[in-house]
């Protein structure tokens, strides 16, 4: 299964994002936009890869570890977080395609510190984790045969709170889709 550890804006910073992009509609026609559906706005923290079914126990265990974090069901109540807000954007460039990103603002320090606390306890476990440096953001639409458009430079969302990282299933290989595996309050 193909697993990644993520943070997942509130819906009303997600439905605030969207109306910034409908409302950026003029600078994107003609733009081939493939808009990803709001409910996938993620940023990403850590992303494993293909991990055999058998070793998400293990994968489950190393995120109990992290520093400060607790268990708990998906529906529990908040705790206290890292507070951010979603801002600006820009483009991810891979030769006739593009990824149309919006970055983040805030707390980047106790963002990072999460990032870098998850990814340790995974490689403790002897887990597979993707090296790249940490460049927080949250991919909205993928262009093909052109640039995408920087139609929100100068967007600022609603603050929110960081307050559980979540490990998720894509099911990219399949249509589609993400199942949320289980939540850490943090």
């Amino acid at each position: 299964m193909r697993l990644f550890v993520a943070v997942f804006p509130p819906a009303p910073a997600r439905a605030d994002l969207r109306l910034a992009l409908s409302q950026q509609e003029r600078a994107l026609d003609g733009a081939a936009l493939r808009l990803t559906p709001v409910e996938r706005w993620h940023l990403t923290l850590a992303f494993l890869g293909e991990v055999a079914d058998e070793h998400r126990g293990a994968v489950e265990m190393a995120l109990d570890g992290v520093p400060g974090a607790r268990r708990r069901p998906v529906e529990a109540a908040r705790g206290r977080g890292i507070g951010l807000w979603l801002a600006g954007a820009g483009r991810f460039e891979n030769g006739g395609s593009a990824a149309l990103w919006t970055g983040v603002a805030g707390d980047l320090t106790g963002l990072s510190g999460l990032q870098t606390d998850i990814c340790a306890a995974l490689v403790a476990a002897g887990l597979p984790v993707d090296h790249r440096a940490f460049r927080p953001h949250l991919t909205i639409a993928y262009s093909r045969g052109g640039r995408a458009p920087a139609a929100l430079d100068d967007y600022a969302g609603p603050a929110w709170t960081v307050d559980e990282f979540v490990l998720v299933r894509s099911r990219f290989h399949e249509g589609g889709g993400y199942d949320h595996l289980g939540a850490w309050a943090c």
